[in-house]
């Protein structure tokens, strides 16, 4: 269902609720890094969905 929607769109807003989730990157490490960023796919590993990106969006 997330690839359906969201794949090649833009990630606008990147917001950590809880940073104990993160591993060897800050929230704000995080958001830099992300945001602007293209979903290219998803696929799951156990209970995770993970969502891959893939380049940035381009600039208007």
């Amino acid at each position: 269902m997330h690839e359906a929607c969201a794949k090649g769109r833009a990630i606008q807003c990147v917001e950590v609720r809880d940073a104990g989730v993160l591993h060897g990157v800050s929230a704000r490490r995080l958001r830099e890094a992300q945001e602007g960023r293209r979903f290219t796919k998803t696929e799951r590993h156990g209970k995770w969905l993970l969502a891959r990106t893939g380049d940035a969006a381009p600039t208007r």
